[in-house]
């Protein structure tokens, strides 16, 4: 009776969808895809195209603190991001539809008398170091990502001025120690402190005026 008891348990557990084994919905693979802000929404969305074919967006969400979620094709979520609130600089913690870890992001500002820079530094989902970008201008164009072997991971790219949407260009390289999805926010994040910074700039002068 025992035997049976234990059969028929491993046959009801193998009959139960097992959530957590499911992979979650994924963007099409591609070595570039072109991340165009869209024009007339209240936050800051974007499209995400192959070969000028819609192939996900990444989402704000309005009434989460800095929230951005990542969609493919089919409106599916693939990965979803949140910024820290109480950080130095820019902290964003990235997980998968099922909430589980992908890495974070972290903005380090570096300032001297003449310059003031951003360094971005990527960790996997063990809080473990695995990319690098090389020092940015304030509001620089080209972020390149390096690994710990400072072999080029990744690239973001956009025109030196825009004047209504940032339009990224991603160019993805091989390398498995970066999660690809970590790079998608990446530019959406970026795009968002720039026009804070500039917002906050433009306050500035009015006042000092």
């Amino acid at each position: 009776m025992k035997k049976v008891l234990v059969l028929l348990n491993l046959i009801l557990f193998t009959m139960i969808p097992n959530v957590w084994a499911n992979d979650c919905p994924t963007i099409r693979k591609s070595n570039v895809y072109n991340i165009n802000q869209k024009l007339f929404t209240i936050g800051s969305d974007f499209d995400i195209l192959i070969n000028d074919q819609f192939a996900g967006k990444v989402l704000q969400k309005i009434f989460k603190w800095k929230s951005f979620e990542l969609r493919n094709e089919n409106g599916e979520l693939v990965a979803k991001a949140i910024q820290r609130i109480f950080t130095f600089g820019v902290k964003i913690d990235i997980y998968d539809c099922l909430e589980r870890p992908i890495g974070s992001v972290q903005e380090d500002i570096l300032k001297s008398l003449l310059k003031i820079r951003t360094v971005y530094s990527i960790f996997n989902g063990k809080d473990q170091l695995v990319g690098q970008s090389n020092k940015l201008e304030w509001f620089g164009t080209d972020i390149t990502f390096y690994d710990a072997s400072k072999r080029q991971v990744s690239m973001l790219s956009r025109p030196y001025i825009n004047f209504f949407t940032d339009e990224w260009v991603l160019y993805q390289g091989n390398s498995h120690q970066v999660d690809p999805r970590i790079m998608f926010f990446v530019a959406a994040y970026k795009t968002s402190v720039d026009r804070d910074r500039e917002s906050d700039d433009d306050d500035s002068s009015s006042i000092k005026k």
